[in-house]
């Protein structure tokens, strides 16, 4: 987000909120903490960050130009395949296709006049007040050291491989940095090698957990992880003068990886990574690069200069495949899609609150729809620690408008009283004109 638009979006709150917000005393304090994710974005985005039309995905590597979807689910790979290049013969391993995640969710705009705004800013809750998921990060396997890429989204059961047995492992208190142990269950993740990437059994749902990954190549990059059986490179948004579009849908759902595994020889610029990652001067179609299965969420860029950039892994890297393949891959992206959707990486429930008892709390979104009538009661269950802690730190009681942040992979059990499932956090909501203001 560009200086102005920050100063715009800042001037136009109330004072009475930033007021409120600064002044509100929290029967219980909690500490202020930027996540490491969260400092990487800072870099690109700024403190408050807006969703246009509500509840779009927040994307930490999105172009400027445009906000990247996130592709979010994976269906069975397609079968392999040779093709016939410059008389070479050029043998494909399985490619996945595309699927998206559908979610019963309904989207805020879509049924309220206004938007959400939001900040970056998170906290560090006591130990005993966060669920196992977010307490313990650290896995040592077979001598390597496996760390949780994200605790916001988890393995698809069906997806879980063999069991490798109980294992310890470790998280640090971020209030006091005391090391915490405790003992999980260790599975392998189907169609991804265990020596990579493993999956943990926490709160009741598989995480994966990442071992460091080769990646001076293009090519050790995607094969240690199977990326092109594993994360689908399908949906894309354009930074390229003259050129730009919101989001496209490749025709070939295949192509993309087919012309990338033709480059796996493309090494590492560290000199190009670092300019990169400073400039924005560069055109480039930028490719959703999402993985349920690997746990990663991010964007692969290719530019027309003859690079591909990501940072998937945390920081940027930068591959050399040369101007004749970069450009073949943007022709061929361009010249071969239709218009998409974009696909959420987080939603938002927004409602006041009904009812708060020991089993459950009722959030009613009917004052805020355009049509009353449409309106729908959620059910939170009242044990879920993210809730506890939001009642707890938000003083919530009958009649306040909260904020339910639920993950890509959340959804609306119709069948059990509308009760809410991937709930990622719990905060008040402020209704400014049609807008929904979130300070923390």
């Amino acid at each position: 987000m560009k200086k102005k638009d920050i100063e715009k979006l800042t001037d136009s709150i109330d004072n009475k909120y930033i007021e409120e917000a600064v002044n509100f005393n929290n029967p219980a304090e909690r500490t202020k903490f930027r996540k490491p994710w969260i400092i990487a974005a800072a870099c690109l985005l700024a403190a408050i960050i807006t969703i246009p039309t509500a509840l779009y995905a927040f994307a930490p590597n999105e172009p400027e130009s445009f906000t990247e979807e996130n592709h979010t689910e994976e269906s069975d790979t397609g079968e392999s395949h040779t093709e016939e290049k410059d008389n070479e013969e050029i043998s494909y391993p399985d490619i996945i296709t595309d699927d998206i995640n559908h979610t019963n969710i309904k989207l805020y705009a879509e049924r309220n006049n206004g938007s959400i705004f939001t900040n970056e800013e998170a906290y560090s809750y006591s130990w005993l007040e966060q669920t196992d998921s977010e307490l313990y990060d650290k896995l040592i396997y077979n001598g390597k050291t496996y760390l949780s890429k994200t605790y916001y989204s988890w393995i698809e059961e069906a997806d879980i491989g063999r069991s490798l047995g109980v294992h310890t492992l470790s998280g640090t208190d971020g209030i006091d940095d005391t090391v915490h142990y405790a003992e999980f269950e260790i599975f392998e993740i189907n169609g991804v090698p265990s020596e990579y990437c493993v999956a943990a059994a926490m709160d009741d749902v598989y995480y994966p957990f990442h071992a460091d990954v080769p990646k001076e190549t293009l090519g050790e990059m995607v094969h240690a992880l199977k990326m092109y059986q594993n994360m689908p490179l399908v949906r894309f948004g354009v930074n390229i003068k003259g050129n730009e579009t919101t989001y496209s849908k490749i025709n070939d759902e295949k192509r993309i990886w087919e012309i990338l595994l033709q480059c796996t020889d493309a090494k590492y610029n560290k000199e190009m990574s670092e300019v990169m990652f400073w400039q924005s001067d560069h055109e480039y179609v930028s490719f959703s690069a999402t993985s349920r299965k690997l746990g990663l969420n991010g964007n692969i860029r290719v530019t027309t200069d003859g690079y591909v950039w990501t940072t998937l892994f945390g920081y940027a890297r930068v591959y050399d495949i040369g101007i004749e393949k970069a450009n073949e891959i943007i022709d061929y992206a361009l010249n071969n899609s239709v218009p998409t959707s974009r696909v959420c990486n987080q939603y938002w429930i927004c409602g006041h609150i009904a009812e708060i008892n020991d089993d459950y709390i009722l959030i009613d979104d009917s004052d805020l729809c355009k049509n009353k009538e449409e309106g729908i009661t959620y059910k939170l269950k009242a044990n879920d620690k993210r809730i506890i802690r939001g009642i707890k730190y938000n003083n919530f009681k009958v009649g306040d408008l909260a904020v339910v942040v639920v993950n890509a992979y959340g959804y609306v059990d119709e069948y059990n009283g509308n009760t809410v499932y991937g709930i990622i956090d719990f905060e008040r909501g402020h209704i400014q004109d049609d807008d929904i203001i979130v300070l923390e």
